[in-house]
């Protein structure tokens, strides 16, 4: 899948940093602690 959504981070509030990943690196980035899927992902709405 392509986006077209740029990584950003978002305001000290939360910090959080939005980005799109390959989807074979998805995987081994969360078992390594690095990243969670976003909430939109979990429940189904996007890849």
């Amino acid at each position: 899948m392509i986006s077209n959504e740029f990584p950003h981070v978002h305001p000290a509030k939360d910090g959080d940093l939005h980005t799109m990943l390959p989807e074979d690196a998805v995987s081994k980035v969360i078992d390594l602690g690095w990243a969670e899927l976003h909430p939109t992902v979990a429940a189904g709405m996007i890849p």
